[in-house]
């Protein structure tokens, strides 16, 4: 496995489930604190590991980071 498929093993946190939580890229962008530009461009490449922790931080939990347990076990 190359290094860019297991980064991207990690990048789970789905686009569409982003959306559907917070309904536009409109509303999550504002919620999130990132440009519009930013949920778009993750639409295309995925959601980057750190921005899955905001994202779950700022959800309440509602939506969760992929992270490997031992990370999560010690966060």
């Amino acid at each position: 496995m190359t290094f860019q498929q297991n980064i991207i093993k990690f990048w789970l946190m789905k686009y569409t489930d982003l959306i559907s939580h917070y309904e536009t890229q409109e509303k999550a962008a504002k919620a999130l604190g990132v440009a519009q530009t930013t949920i778009s461009y993750w639409r295309r490449v995925g959601i980057p590991i750190a921005s899955q922790i905001h994202i779950e931080v700022k959800s309440s939990g509602k939506l969760r980071a992929n992270l490997p347990k031992q990370i999560r076990a010690s966060v």
